[in-house]
């Protein structure tokens, strides 16, 4: 087991946006609220404000990516260090 999860790291496989959402049916929600949302944003700005906020949306949504994937390398990290010492190897320092 220890190997495949080391493999499918390896490759690529796993990712840190997999798994990430807890409860599906309130992120649907929150999902189409926010679809919802955007489509009044759409009607009701003027073409230099829609500029705008879609560039804000973009950043943001960078913003979010690379959070997750700071969160994952250190959850990561933590489970690395868990398991060393659960199996008395030496700690691992950052």
């Amino acid at each position: 087991m220890t190997e495949d999860i080391l493999a499918r790291l390896f490759y690529g496989q796993v990712s840190p946006f997999d798994d990430t959402v807890e409860d599906i049916e309130s992120f649907r929600e929150l999902n189409h609220e926010l679809s919802g949302i955007w489509t009044e944003i759409q009607k009701q700005a003027p073409p230099e404000l829609m500029e705008l906020l879609v560039r804000y949306k973009v950043c943001r949504a960078d913003i979010e990516m690379l959070t997750q994937l700071d969160r994952f390398k250190v959850g990561f990290r933590l489970g690395v260090q868990l398991a060393t010492a659960a199996t008395g190897g030496a700690e691992i320092s950052k």
